[in-house]
């Protein structure tokens, strides 16, 4: 199965946690990685105003910046000063755009905070008993909600696999792939020893 959720860039994630392993980063110039920063900034202060894909292409292109080269270049960002507001647009802007950026940009915006109320619905609909058993299902269901911009719903169904299937080294590899996206570097790589723990040969988790 293609995992949708780092397209490739968990292994550069994880491989950036020093006290695992050691990975050697693409050198940026200072001045292309000021002005990327600048039109990031700038495109989260005009965000409100970017109301389509056309919209945020026009802006990039006005500012002399590729898709790809604000999508790289955020990926290699940790830690990010985010108010929840600038994160919301970020979803926003992520469910625009497809490819590499709008996924970057769900990543960096990472899932929902839902304020729990009384009597509130988690906005995912709770799996039935069949799906809960069945650890591909669930799976699926982390990924189709991930596609969908629901990212609270997707860290939800991969918490779900490991609980309900603990021994199931897919279901951790799913978790691993997922918490990589979202920047959780120490919590990827436990998943992917856990998955290793199961399934010794599994060459993904090594990969990564």
């Amino acid at each position: 199965m293609v995992w949708p959720f780092g397209k490739g860039k968990n292994k550069q994630a994880v491989e950036a946690v020093p006290e695992r392993r050691a990975a050697a980063e693409v050198p940026v110039p200072g001045a292309w990685d000021a002005e990327l920063r600048g039109v990031f900034e700038a495109l989260l202060a005009e965000s409100g105003s970017l109301g389509s894909s056309g919209y945020v292409k026009g802006f990039l292109l006005s500012r002399s910046v590729t898709e790809q080269a604000l999508a790289d270049w955020l990926g290699r960002q940790e830690g990010l000063a985010l108010t929840q507001e600038q994160r919301g647009e970020l979803r926003r802007l992520a469910g625009l755009m497809r490819g590499e950026l709008g996924a970057t940009l769900g990543a960096v915006a990472g899932p929902e905070e839902v304020k729990e109320e009384q009597g509130q619905r988690d906005r995912v609909e709770e799996p039935s008993n069949a799906e809960a058993n069945d650890v591909e299902t669930l799976i699926n269901r982390v990924i189709q909600a991930f596609q969908a911009g629901d990212y609270q719903g997707a860290v939800k169904f991969v918490e779900l696999a490991t609980q309900r299937h603990p021994e199931s080294d897919r279901a951790w590899y799913a978790k691993g792939e997922l918490m990589g996206v979202f920047q959780q570097h120490e919590a990827a790589i436990v998943s992917y020893d856990k998955a290793l723990a199961i399934q010794p040969d599994d060459h993904d988790a090594w990969n990564n």
